[in-house]
């Protein structure tokens, strides 16, 4: 067995119903309700890492909050696999995009939504108020959560 690793957790799954995990450590998250930071973190861990393999998979389970949650792990044996996921989460540490390029392009997609919807569907927007506080669609569009 391999040494304990403190900087990733170990999965837990105390209420989870299904296959067990004990061997495996938690690298990254994600949920129907996650946002675009943390979408794309997950991927690009999941880049970082090398991909699924035998030691690195994806446990996908059901959710009463969230609806759904994918969890990627890491077998504790795969040692580079280990180090990898160490380097991410430090990293996560000292800046919170691992892949800012990944991030600024899915910001940008969500942004341009938000315009298109905005533009397409100006009454489910409160399109006068909008105007009038802000007096233009792009600085609305800076106060939104992405």
């Amino acid at each position: 067995m391999a040494e304990p690793c403190e900087s990733l957790p170990r999965w837990d799954g105390e209420n989870y119903i299904g296959d067990r995990y004990p061997e495996y450590y938690v690298l990254a998250a994600r949920s129907r309700y996650s946002d675009i930071q943390e979408q794309s973190n997950y991927d690009a861990a999941l880049r970082m890492i090398g991909g699924l393999s035998d030691t690195v998979i994806v446990v996908h389970s059901t959710h009463w909050m969230v609806k759904w949650l994918d969890t990627l792990l890491v077998h504790q044996d795969d040692t580079a696999a280990v180090a990898m996921a160490q380097s991410i989460v430090a990293k996560l540490k000292e800046y919170p995009y691992l892949d800012e390029d990944d991030y600024n392009e899915r910001k940008a997609e969500r942004r341009a939504e938000y315009r298109k919807d905005i533009e397409e569907h100006p009454e489910q927007w409160e399109f006068e108020d909008i105007m009038k506080r802000y007096g233009d669609i792009e600085l609305y569009l800076d106060t939104l959560e992405y």
